[in-house]
């Protein structure tokens, strides 16, 4: 079972689009991991400290800072009123970045509003169902890292 399982993710994942590096699942020209970061910015509403994006996107802090360099060199990322450390200075969407964003917005939500309406709607609630599942499962996963342990 647990065979089937990896295959079906790996699947899921090649599918989606996810491994292309500069093309996002919903077809726009960006990287997936500029496109995240600039999904969570915009959540985000004020900006993020560096840190605070690199643990909502799972990167390690050097690759979130490589990542805010190229987003703030194609002018989609700013910097936002902080506490006076430049260190940990907060991260913000210009007017630029909003824009890209408010598309990756709609583009995500017509893919999953498709890959969804493949789904029978009867079976759409088992399928979120699992999905919150797995996904808590994975959580809990990261949560419990060697690396992080004593």
């Amino acid at each position: 079972m647990e065979d089937r399982f990896r295959a079906l993710l790996q699947r899921f994942i090649r599918e989606l689009g996810v491994l292309s590096p500069d093309r996002t699942p919903c077809g726009k020209a960006l990287a997936p991991s500029e496109a995240h970061a600039l999904m969570v910015l915009r959540a985000a509403g004020d900006g993020l400290r560096q840190g605070e994006l690199a643990a909502r996107l799972g990167l390690d802090k050097s690759s979130a800072s490589r990542l805010v360099a190229r987003l703030r060199d194609r002018g989609h990322l700013g910097d936002a009123r902080g506490d006076g450390d430049g260190r940990a200075r907060p991260v913000r969407l210009t007017a630029r970045g909003e824009r890209l964003a408010a598309e990756l917005d709609g583009a995500s939500r017509d893919l999953f509003a498709a890959l969804l309406g493949g789904i029978p709607a009867g079976r759409r609630r088992d399928v979120i169902a699992a999905l919150d599942e797995l996904v808590g499962s994975l959580e809990r996963l990261t949560l419990r890292r060697p690396e992080d342990e004593p």
